[in-house]
């Protein structure tokens, strides 16, 4: 008796072990999942029949229908095939790949759909941010370098914010010109944000630049008086000071005497010996650097009192034009604009309007060549005009008389100059003519119907035929305009071609129609239900039942089962004592 309770007392015991054990264990909650989205299949269609989804979703097709139908794909990333799906059956399928996915129901191809699936953005980057060129002066334009990437492969545009002296400025582009935007001492910085269209990347700020000290220039240098003697003092005379920054205007000169360095170096210097050969030197200075230095010609020192037959006040041994009329200006040389002839034409600069011409050149009383004169002013000399004295007029391409201006036809191709213009062929070039396939006088670029077979080039493309051969026409077997290429229902008898290929009859045949005794569009070849007999109802799928673990505080199975082996086992154990 006492080994019957003994052992009955240790199976009371464990039962009670392992109870405790089930419901003190911890609750493994199932992972999240991504969404779950739906598609039906009704009416022999696909719905959605386009859907958007992310990476990591899936769809579950389920079928309405009376007749068996699949969800295969016929292209994406990946395949799919749901296999027959039966009235009420179902088919799920998760998208781990990106991409565009194409799919059918293999028995009736004509229901198509399409899902998209995308992946989540990752932000673009930019690197390698800096500006040049460095050093930098005022009218110098700064530019940006970077270099943007996506992992995601996007286009990736840059927007720039440019800092002056650490302050925004209004300047987005990736230039910066000083000339309307930083003076010398100012630094520079420019921020560049990176977006793929979706989200800005984080920003790059580049390098500092600080503009420098632009140096100044000077045109020429001159010593004055041009005719130097003795008894006179010479002055260093400078022009075109020319500084970007706008600093004030300041010089260092220094004055050389026989070819040595004179102890002056102020602008003035003098009087000098006879005979001597000085030349003075000035170097352009605005306060924070010196700029190129320049030098005058040299003079040579002529005696006060030296002979003068012309009065020119140039001495007779260095005069090269010793009778210049009385009162006339001359050059350092004694000779005056009567005197001179710059430009070697026969027409002394007094009288020559045209300065400069060539060497060799024929001209006419006012020292002109052609190329120089534009007799009706046009705006083209009269060497290149063909109508030198029609202002309106200046060439004649086609050589018929008639200036282009006036001209229709300026190549004498046959085309007028407007017409070539919108045909895009070269009115000025007669073996440049337009394309016209069915010579209606229309080129073929502004033609609709370009071999003239009476449909237009638009609908012979998309048709795949030939747009420019009159022989070449598509095939349209109802007669409605439209090609059986595009043509939904070739022969116009209420049927699609597809589901007539479906249904084995002729789709370019008005007299060939598939037979649909029930009338509900679906061919009794195809139509699992093809009487009157109504589909049936769609099947409804149960709640899930929770199972053991859930948070609902329902004891699962395995508790309930050790709890009532314990209650059994205490009530024999009662009674055998009551015994």
């Amino acid at each position: 008796m006492m080994k019957r309770e003994r052992i009955f007392t240790f199976w009371i015991v464990l039962l009670m072990g392992l109870s405790s054990l089930s419901v003190l264990a911890p609750v493994t909650e199932a992972s999240p999942s991504r969404a779950n989205h739906s598609v039906s299949i009704q009416g022999n269609a696909f719905s959605p029949s386009s859907i958007t989804i992310d990476v990591g979703d899936s769809i579950t097709w389920t079928n309405y229908d009376g007749a068996t139908h699949t969800a295969t794909s016929t292209s994406g990333p990946a395949s799919f095939d749901s296999g027959s799906i039966s009235n009420g059956g179902t088919f799920t399928f998760t998208f781990t790949t990106a991409g565009t996915y194409d799919y059918k129901c293999q028995p009736h191809p004509y229901m198509t759909a399409s899902i998209t699936v995308v992946a989540s953005n990752n932000p673009p980057e930019v690197s390698g941010v800096s500006i040049s060129p460095d050093p930098a002066f005022t009218n110098d334009v700064i530019t940006v370098q970077a270099t943007p990437s996506d992992a995601d492969g996007d286009s990736v545009t840059l927007s720039y914010s440019w800092l002056v002296n650490g302050q925004a400025i209004s300047e987005t582009s990736h230039t910066l010109s000083g000339t309307s935007s930083f003076d010398k001492g100012d630094q520079i910085q420019v921020g560049v944000t990176p977006n793929d269209g979706t989200e800005d990347g984080a920003s790059v700020t580049s390098n500092s630049i600080i503009i420098s000290n632009t140096a100044p220039s000077i045109a020429s240098v001159t010593i004055t008086p041009s005719t130097l003697n003795n008894e006179t003092i010479a002055v260093c005379t400078t022009s075109g000071w020319m500084d970007d920054d706008g600093d004030m205007e300041g010089y260092e000169y220094a004055w050389t005497v026989n070819g040595a360095v004179h102890q002056d170096t102020t602008q003035s210097s003098g009087p000098f010996n006879v005979d001597d050969v000085i030349s003075c030197t000035a170097t352009p200075h605005d306060g924070d650097g010196p700029g190129p230095h320049l030098s005058s010609n040299d003079i040579t020192v002529v005696a006060a009192d030296a002979p003068d037959a012309d009065g020119d006040g140039v001495p007779d041994t260095t005069d090269s034009c010793p009778q210049t009329p009385t009162s006339e200006s001359v050059d350092v040389h004694g000779c005056s604009a009567s005197q001179r002839d710059g430009d070697g034409d026969g027409v002394t600069d007094a009288d020559d309007i045209c300065p400069q011409t060539s060497v060799g050149a024929t001209v006419d009383n006012h020292g002109c060549a052609p190329s120089q004169l534009d007799s009706d002013e046009d705006g083209f000399s009269d060497d290149v005009d063909a109508f030198p004295t029609d202002a309106g007029e200046h060439l004649d391409t086609d050589g018929d008389g008639i200036g282009d201006n006036s001209d229709h036809d300026d190549d004498n191709d046959g085309w007028n100059d407007t017409t070539e213009h919108d045909c895009s062929t070269n009115s000025t070039d007669p073996h440049s003519t337009p394309l016209d396939t069915d010579g209606d006088g229309v080129c073929d670029s502004h033609d609709d119907d370009s071999d003239n077979d009476e449909w237009n080039n638009t609908s012979e493309q998309d048709c795949n035929t030939n747009s420019t051969d009159y022989h070449s026409t598509p095939v349209d077997s109802d007669g409605d305009g439209i090609c059986d290429y595009l043509d939904d229902d070739d022969d116009n008898d209420g049927w699609g071609d597809t589901a007539e290929i479906d249904c084995s009859t002729n789709s370019t045949d008005p007299n060939s129609i598939p037979l649909d005794t029930d009338g509900d569009g679906i061919c009794d070849h195809l139509d699992t239900h093809d009487d009157t007999v109504p589909e049936p109802e769609p099947v409804t799928e149960p709640e899930p039942v929770t199972t053991e673990g859930g948070s609902n505080g329902i004891p699962g199975f395995t508790s309930v089962l050790m709890f009532t082996a314990i209650a059994g086992a205490l009530m024999h154990l009662k009674r055998r004592r009551t015994e």
